[in-house]
């Protein structure tokens, strides 16, 4: 049986608003499980979100319910 797994990015700051770090983090990602031979079920980006700010991350929300089979 194949492994999964799911992928979260998450940048703080996107001046731009183009979403380019979460984007290439993503690729990164998913290039390393195609090489390691795992599916990917779900991927989770939160752009322009601070940890340290204690706003809310809603992907990193969903992830976690996906984990434990609420979502």
């Amino acid at each position: 049986m194949r492994r999964r797994a799911a992928i979260y990015c998450r940048i703080s700051r996107d001046r731009g608003g183009a979403g380019l770090d979460v984007a290439a983090g993503t690729r990164d990602c998913r290039t390393l499980c195609v090489r390691d031979g795992w599916d990917v079920v779900g991927v989770y980006p939160d752009d322009d979100v601070s940890a340290y700010s204690g706003a809310p991350r809603p992907q990193w929300q969903q992830l976690l319910a996906a984990v434990r089979g609420e979502g």
